[in-house]
């Protein structure tokens, strides 16, 4: 390196710090109020699955610290007889982050500054991105916000932290890019990190970069078939995946094993219909701005949409279209081929198996590619929810946006790029604005009683099953810190299920309707001997009728509604009365029972 070049390289350091540090206030502002509420008990919200990734960041900790084991294994869920979390959403990256951050803050704060965190650097690894690609400050900065406030990211950070951590994969496209341009070993090595670092995030994601890797490497060979074929790319490239296999191989070989063994299926057909991206929904204001989105009119185009509450939300904004659009029209097709065919290849995955507009099947007499392509197609089908396919057309739209972007700048003073850079991001950020949704955790007394406690024990929570219910089961759990009998994971292996089947006393808390005069006598040898000391009943959640299944299925389940609930909830009083005594710890919501 010259002497000249140093200046440069601290100017643009320097540049890219700032541009680090206007994200971050974009940020906090697109946020607002979280970072006034980080700690305290406070998670984005205490539906859908915000409490299961809440609880890896604290098993995470406590397996490894506290409890010296792998994590992989668990036994504080579905005690005595424990689960394996290989197939499970297990966010590795977030465990491993979030030890430090909890020892310095906390585990709520913790959740807090991941949620911040994700923002930022998915904001600025876009901005590296499309720099590499414009070399224009400007409608890089554009671009990358489209990126991290897309309304398919702001739906996300309400329920899954899983996918709300999309910041590594624009840093993966942008160090394969440069390693085509120039083979050399650094850009291998930090692509694989990078590919590494998406997996243990999330698997989804991974098969993504795989698939666009795929997509990468057919343009190349047609563009630019001698850089493609170079031994020294195609060393760098096997040196790359070798990386990213070995990064994540102690997450990656449990799972594989998991597969094989034929325990749990990764996916079916089942669920990818509805949780695929209607089409009219690109085009849709979003349901998630804070001035229309809980309009009677914006609801009711809502209602009718496939992929539901946590799914659905794929908005593209009509500002980032405009520009993306310009990018394709106004700048070198060698330039932008690339992004165009991501961009409709993933938004055709997106749709899944059939085409839905406006909740409506259209082209019946066919299927769409991701029928042949994902849904049977071995490890390619755990990708069951299309929707998700979003987040690679939103990325390759951001790019198409800053190509255009830069067009529209092209003989412009300074003053005025400036002035329009700033129009077109007010633009966006209006339309993807989002209320942030955070909300206290109310943790029952009781927990926290427990949590004083010393004395190795488990505890049984009533009902039993259901993903909502063992959902606040783990989240008390990160308070009390003893195992339960139940819980929620992405995939439940039914060996779990074996305790609560088949003890006749805990069988009979699960399935309240087995309850009869004839089954009051059961004695709960099986608490004893496993020790679990307390029994606690909560009498508002959701009850449920048996289920005529091997194991639970939650989403067999009828639910047990008015006199029928009650009923349920009488017998369980009944038998817990006549063999165990109530605690003075009871409270109104919840009551507690003492088995030894």
């Amino acid at each position: 390196m010259t002497s000249r070049e140093s200046p440069f390289i601290s100017r643009r350091v320097r540049s890219h710090f700032w541009v680090f540090l206007v994200f971050t206030a974009i940020v906090l502002g697109m946020t607002w109020p979280t970072v006034m509420r980080l700690g305290g008990d406070t998670v984005p919200t205490m539906d859908m699955d915000v409490p299961l990734y809440y609880w890896n960041l604290w098993w995470f900790k406590m397996a490894i610290l506290d409890l010296g084991t792998n994590p992989v294994h668990t036994s504080y869920l579905f005690a005595p007889v424990g689960t394996t979390l290989a197939a499970h959403t297990l966010t590795p990256y977030y465990g491993l982050i979030g030890i430090p951050l909890q020892l310095l803050f906390g585990l709520p704060a913790t959740y807090g500054l991941i949620y911040l965190s994700t923002f930022i650097l998915s904001a600025f690894g876009m901005y590296l991105l499309i720099y590499h690609l414009t070399e224009d400050r400007l409608p890089s900065i554009v671009g990358a916000l489209i990126f991290a406030f897309a309304p398919w990211h702001m739906l996300h950070a309400k329920f899954h932290l899983n996918l709300l951590n999309v910041q590594f994969i624009p840093l993966f496209v942008l160090y394969l890019l440069k390693l085509l341009e120039r083979p050399a070993s650094k850009w291998a090595v930090l692509a694989g990190v990078f590919m590494a670092l998406t997996a243990l995030s999330d698997w989804n994601y991974f098969l993504f970069l795989l698939l666009f890797v795929f997509v990468f490497l057919i343009s190349a060979w047609v563009n630019e078939r001698a850089a493609v074929t170079h031994p020294a790319f195609l060393r760098s490239l096997c040196g790359m995946i070798s990386l990213s296999l070995l990064l994540v191989s102690p997450f990656l070989v449990p799972l594989i094993r998991m597969i094989l063994s034929g325990e749990i299926d990764i996916a079916g057909e089942g669920g990818a219909r509805g949780y695929s991206a209607d089409f009219a929904a690109f085009f849709l204001p979003s349901n998630l701005h804070p001035l229309w989105g809980e309009s009677a009119f914006i609801r009711g185009l809502y209602a009718n949409l496939s992929g539901g509450v946590s799914e659905g939300t794929v908005f593209l904004g009509y500002t980032a279209l405009f520009l993306g659009v310009a990018g394709v029209l106004r700048v070198e097709r060698r330039l932008t081929r690339l992004w165009v065919v991501v961009f409709v290849f993933f938004m055709v995955l997106s749709l899944g198996p059939d085409f839905q507009l406006f909740g409506k099947e259209y082209f019946g007499f066919t299927r769409l590619p991701y029928n042949w392509l994902i849904q049977h197609t071995p490890i390619l089908k755990g990708a069951r929810v299309p929707a998700r396919f979003t987040v690679m057309t939103v990325l390759a739209l951001s790019v198409l946006a800053g190509f255009g972007l830069k067009a529209i700048f092209a003989g412009l003073a300074p003053r005025r790029r400036a002035l329009l850079a700033a129009v077109a991001a007010g633009f966006i950020l209006f339309e993807f604005m989002a209320k942030p949704v955070f909300t206290k955790m109310h943790v029952p007394e009781p927990y926290r009683h427990f949590a004083g406690d010393t004395e190795a024990y488990a505890i049984l929570d009533v009902p039993v099953g259901l993903p909502k219910n063992a959902n606040y089961y783990m989240a008390y759990q990160t308070v009390h810190r003893k195992p339960i009998i139940s819980g929620y994971i992405s995939r439940v292996n039914p060996k779990a299920w074996k305790f609560i089947n088949k003890d006749p006393f805990v069988r009979l808390l699960h399935y309240p309707e087995l309850i009869t005069p004839a089954t009051l006598n059961t004695a709960p040898t099986g608490l004893i001997k496993n020790k679990i000391k307390y029994v606690l009943v909560h009498r508002n959640n959701e009850y449920y009728d048996i289920v005529d299944a091997p194991y639970f299925d939650h989403t067999k389940v009828l639910f047990a509604r008015g006199k029928r609930k009650k009923a349920f909830l009488m017998n369980i009083h009944k038998l817990l009365s006549r063999h165990l005594k109530r605690s003075p710890l009871s409270g109104d919501r919840v009551t507690v029972y003492k088995v030894y």
